[in-house]
């Protein structure tokens, strides 16, 4: 505290400060610090929503306003609502008990998947069609989990939508990318796919449930004679309306091209199969048939994105159990 000279009457608002007039000399008072501001006139507060009265401004006074910062803040636009993608309307005369049919589909893909993980979800997914007759086709991998032990564990839940009648399905699967024994370069193996909650259980694979013929050391690569000689009738030269009728063919190539580049695929792709021979034991089934045999073995050309020719081997077999498939890929240098 500390005495001042008064160079203009005291505020009516401070109390305090006409109080201390009357007991100290005239001409004098004293004065907070605080208060005095800098020796700038006290101010006064208006409450929030108070109007203003012009007639009650008092001259040589500064007033201040507290704004609410809540009240003040720039409008903001509303985001927009995320829309699901619209398919056209399914068939409702067809139905299944095992089967969620919806009319939109929104699917939001696992942390971490990969284009190689989506390649054995459609590898699995093929192997399901086979043994039930059906077309899922593959929409998003919803989870997925991968342990490595002896081999690569694959276990996913997928999205798969029937084009028939746009209806969706969850699947469950579990495949392998098992280590390789005989000359080839990768090898994987389907052990269960199942629809989610259908309570289908896996079974262990029958490694006696596979024909002699299939089984050993990858066979090479067909030889000129192969489709005129003696032995022709095991061979089938896929003609285009094949192609187009079995889409999984170009799935054996791209598993082809993942045998080869690995991750690295996607920088070769598309690819476009230039020929296709399938091999079966039996020689007494009509030609076109034989892409239905449970075990046969593909001869498979192919050109990549960059106009690369390439070829590989693929022996697909299975074990007479349900839910099973394994496929053994083998490249092949193309003479130049």
């Amino acid at each position: 505290m500390f005495e001042t000279p008064v160079c203009f009457p005291a505020s009516p608002i401070d109390k305090e400060s006409s109080d201390d007039v009357g007991q100290h000399a005239r001409g004098s008072v004293i004065l907070d610090p605080v208060k005095i501001r800098f020796n700038k006139p006290p101010q006064q507060k208006r409450k929030l929503g108070t109007p203003v009265d012009k007639e009650s401004f008092t001259p040589g006074v500064t007033y201040s306003v507290v704004l609410d910062p809540i009240k003040i803040r720039p409008p903001q636009q509303k985001r927009k609502k995320l829309q699901c993608p619209a398919y056209p309307p399914r068939d409702k005369k067809s139905s299944s008990s095992d089967v969620k049919q919806v009319g939109g589909y929104c699917g939001v893909k696992a942390f971490g998947v990969n284009e190689a993980d989506e390649l054995i979800a459609k590898l699995a997914l093929h192997c399901y069609n086979s043994h039930k007759g059906t077309n899922l086709q593959l929409m998003t991998v919803t989870q997925l989990i991968v342990r490595s032990v002896a081999h690569f564990d694959y276990q996913m839940t997928l999205n798969a939508i029937d084009p028939a009648n746009n209806s969706f399905s969850s699947v469950e699967i579990c495949a392998w990318d098992a280590s390789i024994e005989n000359d080839e370069n990768l090898r994987l193996v389907t052990t269960f796919c199942r629809l989610e909650g259908s309570g289908e259980k896996g079974t262990q694979w029958d490694f006696n449930g596979v024909d002699e013929l299939y089984n050993g050391v990858m066979p090479k690569w067909l030889d000129d004679g192969a489709l005129t000689g003696s032995e022709k009738l095991h061979y089938y030269e896929v003609n285009d309306s094949d192609l187009q009728e079995n889409e999984w063919l170009h799935l054996y190539a791209q598993v082809g091209a993942y045998s080869k580049w690995d991750l690295g695929m996607v920088k070769h792709l598309p690819l476009e199969i230039k020929k296709v021979v399938v091999q079966t034991k039996e020689d007494d089934i009509e030609s076109s048939l034989k892409l239905k045999s449970s075990n046969a073995i593909f001869y498979i050309t192919f050109t990549t994105s960059g106009g690369d020719e390439c070829a590989c081997i693929v022996r697909q077999t299975r074990d007479g159990r349900p839910q099973h498939m394994c496929l053994e890929v083998k490249n092949v240098e193309m003479d130049k």
